[in-house]
């Protein structure tokens, strides 16, 4: 036996499946028992694996070893819906990994029962999403994953190829969850999660013509909607790292910035016992799960069931690049922070997408650092210009020292867009240039 998921086969028919991973260390014995808890499955007896296989990382064929403990449960209400526990570890290479996978395999026309069982599950074990074959979990987990390899990827629709490189983020995003709020003071984890919910959110954007607009659309909605509290407590973290700088560079008699690095401290402490409270790993698992649900049901307008992919991805990234090149031929959008900080969205948002579709990846290497260039100057001036407005309304309601504080804080700032207008404006150039010879390249 491979390492390979293989999905259940019910009158020979191909069945969707989940997989959850138990992000608790538990004993087999114990999930089984946080499973069952509402005494909902018959369970058969456990049987031990031991697997050998070679899985492809990278360029490397690398020999893996699991060994495992394997208890399939069949759920009372609906016995259509097969699950499957999986505990153990398998070796790969030098590296060690466990398992403690709970699969749920499914037909479309049980998708909400299977939502409700769901919701049950993540209530009684803290579980997270993950990729349910283990090779392609590997790659993964290591780096070494292309979507464009997976055997889904060539299934002759453009279902296929959407699936294999949207699953990933989903599973990248829940797992990116569970590390955040096991540690939400981590402010490297912070950026971990929001970056991946927006190359998320952009490849569902590059998708949406093709798949239910509306649905789409509010599956966008909802995934900006949980990143919207991270992205306020990343406003924090920078304005209060500005706070640090500006002590540092404090010059022999100005006042040093401790009222303002307090206000601003304490409304982060708030916002993050805000955050604790109301937001849950189980809420986020559950929220993924429909996602995962509504996609396995391939929701893909019937007109583009069979479309091409490559023309589909090509026309978009076509589209876009229009839409960007018409906003680098006036300098306005550099003396609007708001039309800039718009501009910006669309330059993430094309270079998540770009680094996601790596089979389309064939002279893009300098596009994209111009793009990630580009992304960290207006990055900064955003930064500054959500400080000031921060800042702002403490010019008056704050006291004395806090508004000479304010003033000397807005002046520093000031300064420091003044710097990266200067670089901004080369650079965008540049851009507008490089961007018209790409877009010029794809239409080849």
């Amino acid at each position: 036996m491979s390492l390979k998921c293989i999905n259940f086969l019910k009158k020979g028919k191909l069945m969707n499946v989940l997989c959850f991973q138990s992000v608790a260390e538990l004993a087999t014995e114990e999930i089984i028992k946080k499973i069952n808890s509402h005494k909902g499955f018959k369970i058969a007896p456990s049987i031990t694996l031991r697997d050998k296989a070679k899985i492809s990382l990278g360029k490397a064929r690398v020999k893996t070893l699991r060994q495992c403990t394997k208890q399939e449960l069949t759920y009372k209400k609906k016995p259509n819906i097969k699950l499957c526990l999986e505990t153990g570890v398998f070796l790969v290479g030098e590296g060690v990994y466990n398992q403690r996978d709970l699969y749920i395999y499914y037909e479309n026309k049980d998708a909400d029962e299977v939502k409700k069982l769901v919701g049950q599950l993540v209530i009684a074990l803290p579980l997270v999403l993950i990729e349910p074959d283990l090779e392609t979990r590997i790659q993964q987990l290591q780096g070494c994953y292309y979507p464009d390899k997976a055997a889904v990827y060539r299934d002759g629709t453009l279902w296929g190829p959407i699936w294999a490189h949207v699953s990933w983020l989903i599973y990248a995003v829940n797992g990116a969850w569970s590390r955040y709020l096991d540690n939400p003071l981590d402010k490297r984890l912070l950026r971990q999660l929001r970056v991946r919910l927006r190359w998320l959110r952009a490849l569902l954007s590059l998708f949406r013509p093709t798949l239910k607009a509306s649905e789409c659309k509010l599956w966008q909605q909802k995934l900006r909607a949980s990143g919207l509290d991270l992205g306020a407590l990343r406003e924090l973290d920078v304005m209060i790292l500005s706070l640090e700088k500006l002590q540092q560079n404090a010059e022999e008699g100005q006042v040093p910035s401790d009222k303002l690095y307090k206000y601003f401290a304490k409304h982060k402490t708030l916002k993050l016992q805000k955050l604790r409270k109301s937001v849950k790993l189980s809420q986020k698992t559950l929220e993924l799960t429909s996602l995962v649900l509504w996609l396995q049901s391939q929701p893909v307008v019937p007109k583009h069931l069979n479309a091409d992919f490559d023309k589909i991805v090509i026309k978009r990234l076509r589209k876009w690049s229009k839409n960007i090149i018409a906003s680098t031929t006036s300098n306005q959008m550099l003396e609007d922070m708001k039309k800039a900080h718009a501009v910006r969205i669309r330059i993430k948002k094309m270079r998540y997408v770009l680094l996601s579709l790596a089979e389309f990846g064939h002279g893009n290497e300098k596009i994209l650092h111009i793009l990630k260039k580009l992304q960290d100057i207006l990055g900064i001036m955003h930064d500054d210009y959500v400080n000031g407005q921060l800042v702002k309304k403490l010019k008056t309601t704050g006291g004395k020292l806090q508004r000479e504080e304010v003033l000397l804080f807005i002046g520093w700032e000031s300064a420091r867009v003044e710097s990266s207008l200067t670089q901004l404006e080369e650079l965008w150039q540049q851009f507008g240039e490089e961007l018209t010879a790409w877009k010029k390249r794809l239409e080849k």
